[in-house]
């Protein structure tokens, strides 16, 4: 297979002032102008869903924080079928969707210390060696023995913003991946577990907080506009040249 796909898009805002309960369906009212189709709280946290041709729509809050994903859609692959890892296909296109939500969004949040934009990309790959091999090519390295697993590499680097003003952190990480599925056995009632492997890259681009600064909704969306740059150009390389 060995297309890239996006598990997902996540924003992420801390939030300035005391830890409050955070009504996730009412920021989703007012991000999406739509009701939630789905939604839940108890005191320590609240969530609200809701569906897209794209895919689904995820807020999630608690005391100091409110998340924003964009998730692939509930899928169950065919029965009988090979497993697949659900991806969302056309990155560029998910990922201008979900920018355009984020000033809606920024407005419905509020005030923030600081904000998170992460993508998280995955190919599936038919054996552990092929995601292993595939990570070390997007990072320049070699092993000195070839039945090695569970590989991780990650690495920051800083950069100051047009503006001077504001830095943001390029957190990206590459590692190798087991995820198992339940598969339906065709004509029968009984499932078995199968493994799919993945390679898979995450971009998780973020402001470095100053003492005393309290990031504006426009503010955040000056920012975001910026992160966004920063994280399509580093997952179009998708690899440690991308921190060049």
């Amino acid at each position: 297979m060995n297309e890239w796909g996006a598990r997902s898009f996540q924003a992420v805002w801390f939030l300035a002032g005391p830890p409050a309960r955070i009504p996730a369906d009412e920021i989703y009212r007012r991000t999406f102008e739509l009701e939630p189709e789905t939604h839940f709280s108890n005191p320590g946290q609240s969530i609200a869903t809701g569906n897209t041709l794209t895919g689904e729509y995820r807020i999630q809050g608690q005391p100091g924080r409110i998340d924003l994903f964009l998730l692939p859609s509930a899928s169950t692959a065919a029965v009988g079928g090979p497993p697949i890892l659900i991806l969302l296909p056309h990155i560029d296109a998910a990922m201008e969707e979900f920018s355009s939500k984020l000033e809606s969004a920024c407005s419905a949040v509020g005030e923030a210390y600081r904000i998170a934009l992460v993508v998280t990309l995955s190919a599936q790959v038919e054996t552990r060696e092929q995601a292993t091999a595939s990570v070390l090519r997007a990072i320049g390295l070699s092993l000195p023995f070839t039945d090695g697993s569970d590989l991780v590499f990650q690495v920051n680097r800083q950069r100051a913003l047009e503006d001077n003003k504001y830095t943001i952190n390029r957190l990206l990480q590459w590692r190798t991946e087991t995820v198992q599925q339940l598969t339906a056995l065709a004509g029968s009632a009984s499932n078995i577990m199968e493994n799919i492997y993945a390679t898979t890259f995450a971009a998780d681009i973020n402001n470095v907080p100053a003492p005393q600064r309290i990031l504006s909704p426009t503010d955040q969306l000056w920012i975001f506009r910026e992160m966004s740059a920063e994280a399509r150009r580093c997952y179009s390389e998708r690899s440690i040249k991308g921190l060049i």
